[in-house]
């Protein structure tokens, strides 16, 4: 009887072994996942889009290995595997504004050992509206101009209305927003041909504050939410830029003296220094005279 018993628990032990045996591996085959993938949300500046897989997802190597999305999205691209784990998608120039791409993972596809990709499987991205890449002067400059000109290049162009109602200054010890003005034609175009000639004119915006500025006062230009493309795609981040006004203007004269309260001596040389560059035409306006004119 003790044996009969004990036969049949260790047939049911081996039984339940391998049926949790079983389970793990049913589970295990159903582990396979996109364990990172990037970028998501909403992101100004893409270029390329990387998705991990949790186990290796192709051969290595394989130059037929397949891409395991279906892409939807306006902007073409070239797919490619960086390793057995790691695909790479490079768009073919950088996304412009209102660009919105959704990446899926194909129903079909499975990794090198048979398993299909569970979990999330879908993933989306967009550049929202318009966002400044570059301005010049730079971000954080010291030394601004008391009318400074601002050259502002963006991932695509906005609408002048926009501008005018989400682009404004703001000054150290000016208790409200300053509207911008923009630069006219010609003074435009001396600036984009010096700073910005290889880039889509479309794509930069040149202004101005409209109020002058003091004399070293923290300056900030806001770039803010609501600037809007031509096809109404609106920027849902503010942007700002921090500068500072230069110091007032100062020349100073220096010259060889016999001592601290004697005059200059005739046959030395007379230095001006400015403490800012001037042009050529105003240094050619600079004259000597003497005590009787």
């Amino acid at each position: 009887m003790h044996t009969v018993t004990g036969t049949y628990l260790y047939r049911l032990g081996c039984f339940v072994g391998a049926f949790l045996s079983s389970i793990m591996i049913l589970s295990s085959a159903q582990a396979a996942s996109v364990s990172r993938f990037s970028p998501q949300g909403e992101i100004t500046q893409i270029r390329q889009v990387r998705a991990t897989f949790s186990e290796a997802a192709v051969a290595f190597g394989d130059p037929k290995a397949p891409s395991p999305f279906n892409i939807n999205c306006s902007e073409a691209g070239t797919a490619r595997w960086a390793d057995d784990k790691n695909w790479i998608y490079d768009f073919n120039r950088d996304l412009p504004p209102a660009t919105q791409c959704v990446f899926t993972v194909k129903a079909d596809f499975k990794t090198v050992v048979g398993n299909a990709i569970t979990g999330k499987t879908t993933f989306s991205f967009s550049t929202g509206g318009p966002a400044v890449v570059r301005i010049q002067p730079y971000d954080g400059s010291n030394s601004i101009e008391e009318e400074q000109a601002f050259i502002l290049i963006q991932n695509g162009a906005a609408t002048e209305v926009s501008l005018r109602q989400h682009l404004y200054c703001e000054i150290e010890g000016v208790h409200e927003r300053v509207p911008v003005k923009f630069l006219d034609k010609e003074a435009r175009a001396a600036l984009l041909k010096h700073f910005a000639k290889d880039i889509d004119a479309e794509r930069v915006t040149t202004v101005q504050c409209q109020q002058r500025f003091p004399n070293e006062a923290a300056v900030k230009l806001v770039w803010d939410k609501g600037v809007v493309t031509a096809s109404g795609i609106a920027t849902s981040k503010p942007q700002s830029f921090t500068f500072k006004t230069r110091a007032a203007f100062t020349a100073s004269m220096t010259c060889q003296r016999e001592n601290a309260n004697a005059a200059c001596t005739p046959i030395s040389p007379v230095s001006l220094n400015f403490s800012s560059p001037i042009s050529r035409k105003l240094a050619e306006d600079i004259v000597l005279k003497g005590d009787k004119g």
